[in-house]
This record gives C-alpha cells, sequence and structure tokens, in this order.
C-alpha cells in the first residue's frame, strides 16, 4: 500500500506502520531452526526494504531528526545493514555532526562486513567527503 501511496505522508505513515510491526526474529528462542529460518530471513528482508524505503523518503522530505530516530531503532533489530547505516551517518551528518558521523562509520565498521563496509565508506566518501 505505501509503494501506491496518493501522497508522500500517505507513504511515510504506512511505512512507519509496517516498520513498527517488526521487532526482530521470529520465535528467538527457535530463530535458528532449520523449520523457520526461512521465514525469518524472509520477514527480515521485507523489514530492511521497508525500513530503506522509510528512510529514503525521509530523506527526501528532509526530515533528518527522524531519519535518525528510525536508523537507530532499526540498527538496533538488524546491525548488519550497509544501507541502513549509509541512512543513519547520512543524517548525522547532514545536521552538521561531523564527529558523531565518523564515530558511526567505526561502529559500523564492527558490524558489517569488510565489502559492505568498503562500499559504505565509498558511498559515504563521494556524497559526504566523510573519510
Amino acid at each position: 500500500m505505501a509503494l501506491n501511496a496518493s501522497s508522500t505522508g500517505t507513504k511515510v505513515e504506512l511505512l512507519k506502520k509496517a516498520v513498527d510491526l517488526y521487532n526482530g526474529d521470529l520465535l528467538r528462542s527457535a530463530s535458528s531452526e532449520h523449520w523457520i529460518i526461512g521465514q525469518s530471513v524472509h520477514y527480515q528482508h521485507r523489514y530492511i526494504g521497508a525500513v530503506t524505503e522509510l528512510l529514503k523518503t525521509l530523506h527526501e522530505d528532509q526530515d533528518y531528526h527522524c531519519v535518525h530516530r528510525y536508523a537507530a531503532k532499526a540498527l538496533a533489530i538488524v546491525p548488519h545493514s550497509a544501507d541502513i547505516y549509509y541512512w543513519l551517518i547520512h543524517a548525522i551528518h547532514t545536521q552538521g555532526h561531523t564527529e558523531i558521523a565518523r564515530s558511526e562509520l567505526r561502529t559500523a565498521k564492527n558490524h558489517l562486513l569488510e565489502e559492505d563496509y568498503e562500499l559504505l565508506a565509498n558511498r559515504l566518501a563521494v556524497e559526504e567527503n566523510m573519510t
């Protein structure tokens, strides 16, 4: 519904509702069991997609405070998404908090795979002149 919303405001509200529904893996105690891994991964990917679209839309509206808040919440749930780190760091940097943005980039280095971190750092270097 959010992708077909008639206005940006409606899209943001629908995405916020969708994002707020997800709080992590299904049945956390059994999340590594073979019978549920497929569903857990499916919902996590859907969550990442919804969060990324929300962050992109909030950025287009220049609502950097909300970008920061939703990205930080998402990283608490899914700490391995380079896209979410990008939006968090981009929002912080855009608000003029360069040192905090650099600190978040160092945190990303600890949570991401090396190749994902390199892509993130390169993207930020080009767009933010952060490295």
